[in-house]
């Protein structure tokens, strides 16, 4: 058996992991970070970077933007694309005002996206990485924490550990008491592709829009795709394009939807490529790549606690999904740098116990929960097919309507405006009005 010391410990180096680790580095404070798998190594996802992981990524170091655009493993992303239940598409630009020359998202496999990041950590000396080694031991000490592999022959002891090993943590259990609930989690199934006829080539035309007085005069490329079909509402079917000519096409949908309506996701999948029209032209000719993956989705639809005595949960671990988008790697990130911070604090205070890292939790919400709230109230309306193919329908027809739905994609605000009643009046009139 081999006893190893460090002052913060960090088990899993996914997004939430490695940027604990980083943002640490950048303040000087070393860490170790443990990982079952040896890299590169897969990893279940979407594959989509939107806006919100590119503006992390720019704060956890300036260079991996350019890293990322110059990879050729990497498509840049201009826009995102929702199919209503009626079939009624509307195709909306990412607004990048900041820096509008430069694309706004990317799409990427997760193992070369991984592989990007743990480049960094490999590169930086405050940081050691220990790879190939399961931690499935916790233990609180008097003066610290003790984890360790199944073997019990790996342990590891440090002051404080940052669980951030993903949706399936069984830290994010115990100790850090979060019960799976599945009105509270989606399940998720994805899958490569190659062929797939694109959209605006099989139509025989190229989409453009133009929107001077906002600033913006970009061609819109590369959209990601949402077919909010309604088989399987608030779920959806996602198609993200890849640079290699594939895609990654999956669904997903609310657990607790799925079991009351006995969706099998697997089929439901095929049966929309097979059954939708515009679908079934498109994967004409396209070839299955591998095989179906599935994975849960603890959503960030309910708060709850982040922390305890000398432990942190971060990323999937701390069920920060987006409950609209299910997109988990921006919001992982994000943990990973308030981790970062509050660690400082700790050690500042030479404090690591419950009521202390309880100022992670608030850091955490104070950013993330109106964000996650408003994705939780988006998710509860698009229940109703009617209701998202009539406004889709006013969408679709109507630039003021438009321009409202391109700003609610960064703007928290707009977005708070399908709370109110009054909104879906000046839907229901725009058409005359505008």
């Amino acid at each position: 058996m081999t006893k190893d010391d460090s002052q913060i410990l960090i088990v899993g180096a996914g997004p939430a992991g490695i940027a604990t680790a980083l943002f640490l580095a950048k303040k000087g404070i070393p860490s170790k970070l443990i990982d079952k798998e040896f890299f590169p190594r897969d990893k279940i996802c979407g594959d989509g970077l939107s806006g919100w992981v590119i503006s992390m990524l720019y704060k956890l170091d300036m260079g991996l933007v350019e890293e990322l655009a110059n990879d050729k493993r990497a498509l840049d992303s201009w826009g995102i694309s929702f199919v209503a239940p009626n079939l009624k598409r509307l195709t909306l630009p990412y607004q990048n005002k900041k820096r509008p020359d430069e694309a706004p998202g990317y799409v990427i496999r997760r193992t070369d996206f991984d592989d990007l990041l743990i480049k960094k950590v490999k590169e930086n000396p405050l940081i050691e990485l220990v790879e190939g080694v399961k931690i499935s031991g916790y233990k609180e000490l008097p003066d610290g924490v003790e984890i360790s592999d199944s073997s019990g022959r790996k342990v590891f002891k440090g002051d404080v550990v940052v669980f951030a090993d993903g949706a399936g943590s069984q830290f994010a259990k115990e100790p850090g008491g979060i019960q799976r609930e599945d009105k509270h989690t989606a399940t998720g199934i994805k899958v490569y592709y190659s062929g797939i006829k694109p959209r605006l080539e099989a139509l025989g035309f190229r989409l453009e829009y133009e929107y001077k007085e906002e600033g913006m005069s970009n061609e819109l490329g590369n959209s990601v795709e949402f077919y909010f079909l309604k088989s399987v509402l608030p779920g959806y079917l996602w198609i993200f394009p890849l640079p290699d000519g594939g895609a990654n096409v999956g669904m997903g949908i609310r657990t607790d939807i799925m079991k009351k309506k006995k969706i099998k996701l697997k089929k439901a999948l095929f049966d929309a490529i097979r059954d939708t029209p515009e679908l079934k032209e498109r994967f004409k000719d396209a070839e299955q790549i591998g095989s179906v993956q599935a994975w849960g989705l603890p959503l960030g639809s309910k708060k709850r606690s982040l922390s305890g005595n000398r432990f942190l949960l971060a990323g999937d671990a701390a069920s920060l999904i987006d409950p609209f988008t299910g997109e988990g790697i921006g919001n992982a990130l994000n943990s990973g740098f308030h981790a970062a911070e509050h660690l400082a604090e700790c050690f500042k205070e030479n404090r690591f116990d419950s009521a202390f890292n309880q100022k992670y939790d608030k850091r955490v919400y104070d950013k993330l929960w109106k964000e996650l709230r408003m994705s939780t109230v988006i998710q509860k309306l698009i229940i109703k097919p009617w209701l998202f193919s009539w406004v889709m329908n006013k969408a679709v027809s109507n630039e003021y309507l438009k321009k409202s739905f391109i700003r609610m994609i960064d703007d928290l605000e707009e977005r708070e405006k399908l709370r109110r009643v009054g909104f879906y009046w000046k839907v229901l009139f725009a058409a005359k009005g505008r």
